[in-house]
C-alpha cells in the first residue's frame, strides 16, 4: 500500500487533529508526553478503524459522490482495507483497555459505538446523520473534561466543537445528495439548509467568545469568525462550494487551542 493511499483511506488530517485534541490538552496540564500519548493512542486507532469502516459501508455511493477516495479509484482493495480495518480495530480495544482509566474508558467504546454504527444511521436514519456525527466529534472535549473535571469550561467548548461539526456536516450533506439516500433534509433547498449551517458557526463562535477571554484566544477567535465569512461567500457560488466545507473544517482545527 503506498503511503498516499494510507493517508487517505484513514483521512490523515482529520485523524490527526482528533489525536491532538486529548494530546495536546494533557500534556499542557500533565507536562508528560508519555502520559498524553498513552491517552490519547486508542483516540488515534478508533479514528483509523471508523474511516475504514466508512469507505467499506460507503464504497458504491462514494463512486457518486466521492470518487477520488482510494476504493472507488482502486488504489487499495477492498480486502486489503478489510484486513486494516481489524487490525486497526483490535488496537483500538487494547489500547482502551489497558491505557483508558476505567472510569474514562466508557467514553472511548462510546466513540468507537458511534462510529461502527455510522453506516446504520446513514442507510436508516439520514435526516439525523450530521447531529449523530457531530455528537461523536464532541466526545474526545468530553474526555478530556473526564480528566481535568475542575475545568468546567470544556463542556462550552464541547457545545462549540457539536455546532461546527452540525454546520459543516449539514453543507457536506447537500453535496452529496446525488448519492446519499433521501431523507427530511432534502426537502428543504440547499441555501436554507446552508443558512442553518451557517447559523449553527455562528453560534458556535459567540459561545467561545462567551466562554473564555484573552488576546491570543481574541485573535483565534477573530481568525475562525474570517473563516466563516470566507466560506459563507465561497458557497454563494456553486462551483466553490466544496471549497467552502473544506474551510468550515478550519475552525475545528483552530478551536484544538481552547482545549488549553
Amino acid at each position: 500500500m503506498r503511503a498516499r493511499t494510507a493517508l487517505q483511506l484513514i483521512r490523515a488530517e482529520t485523524t490527526i487533529v482528533v489525536f491532538l485534541s486529548l494530546f495536546l490538552p494533557v500534556l499542557v496540564r500533565s507536562g508528560s508526553v508519555r502520559e498524553s500519548a498513552t491517552k490519547a493512542a486508542p483516540l488515534l486507532f478508533i479514528c483509523i478503524c471508523t474511516w475504514i469502516a466508512n469507505d467499506l459501508d460507503d464504497r458504491e455511493r462514494d463512486k457518486i459522490n466521492h470518487p477520488e477516495r482510494p476504493l472507488p479509484v482502486g488504489s487499495i482493495t477492498p480486502e486489503t482495507a478489510a484486513i486494516v480495518y481489524f487490525v486497526s480495530l483490535a488496537a483500538s480495544l487494547i489500547t482502551t483497555r489497558y491505557c483508558a482509566p476505567s472510569d474514562v474508558a466508557f467514553w472511548y467504546y462510546l466513540i468507537l459505538f458511534l462510529a461502527l454504527s455510522y453506516g446504520y444511521v446513514v442507510e436508516l436514519l439520514p435526516a439525523v446523520k450530521a447531529f449523530y456525527v457531530s455528537g461523536a466529534i464532541a466526545l474526545p472535549v468530553i474526555i478530556v473534561e473526564r480528566f481535568y473535571p475542575a475545568d468546567t469550561k470544556l463542556y462550552k467548548v464541547a457545545v462549540s466543537a457539536f455546532l461546527f461539526s452540525c454546520g459543516k456536516e449539514l453543507c457536506m450533506d447537500v453535496l452529496d445528495r446525488l448519492g446519499d439516500p433521501a431523507s427530511l433534509l432534502h426537502q428543504l433547498e440547499p441555501n436554507t439548509v446552508a443558512a442553518i449551517a451557517f447559523g449553527f458557526e455562528i453560534v458556535a463562535v459567540v459561545l467561545l467568545a462567551l466562554t473564555v477571554s484573552g488576546r491570543v484566544a481574541f485573535a483565534f477567535i477573530s481568525a475562525i469568525s474570517c473563516i466563516i465569512i470566507v466560506a459563507m461567500f465561497a458557497w454563494r457560488h456553486a462551483s466553490r462550494r466544496r471549497l467552502a466545507v473544506a474551510l468550515m473544517r478550519l475552525p475545528m482545527l483552530l478551536g484544538v487551542y481552547f482545549l488549553f
